[in-house]
């Protein structure tokens, strides 16, 4: 089945609910605004989502996260990785622009700071590979109280410049510099 959280759930209850009244005759379809032609075929799982294509040539991506909430990252080695079966590409922080994934002797800050990228023609061969990519990190102790952050808040939130503009001057311009 496919769920989506992004209206709430009651919604997406709700529509069950009438299908299955549908499907057994005890309802009429709603008329109206709300109803869309590929409301049923959505609701019962009929319909293709995203996840459901797979055109020709489409390729698969795979994260590598970090394996540990807090810490530095000290190595990225993409080898095995790269040399698997059906990778296209393995990227790290050296590859993309800055800021897309956390790079060697930067801090950790999260389970979820992405490392690498693995790419690769099959979802499964993406998978695999991602599980070769070695990272080797600095584990560091979390600050877990109100009294550790007070001492060091800089290892709570990194350092960032906000700027203020005018959005639409810079989109004019090619976006940002």
């Amino acid at each position: 089945m496919h769920l989506c959280r992004c209206t709430g759930w009651g919604r997406v209850v709700e529509a069950i609910r009438v299908a299955g009244a549908l499907r057994r005759g005890e309802a009429v379809a709603p008329r109206g605004e709300l109803l869309r032609l590929d409301a049923a075929e959505m609701t019962l799982g009929q319909h293709p989502y995203v996840d459901d294509l797979c055109p020709p040539g489409l390729a698969f991506a795979a994260p590598v996260f970090a394996p540990v909430a807090v810490g530095a990252l000290t190595a990225v080695d993409v080898t095995e990785a790269a040399e698997s079966l059906g990778v296209l590409a393995v990227w790290t922080a050296a590859e993309l622009p800055a800021g897309a994934l956390v790079g060697v002797g930067e801090a950790l800050r999260s389970c979820g700071d992405l490392v690498a990228l693995v790419v690769a023609d099959t979802k499964e061969r993406a998978g695999l590979a991602a599980d070769r990519v070695k990272v080797t990190v600095e584990a560091r102790p979390a600050v877990t109280d109100l009294q550790a952050a007070a001492k060091d808040p800089s290892r709570l939130n990194p350092v960032t410049k906000l700027q203020r503009g005018a959005l639409n001057t810079r989109l004019n311009e090619g976006g940002p510099s």
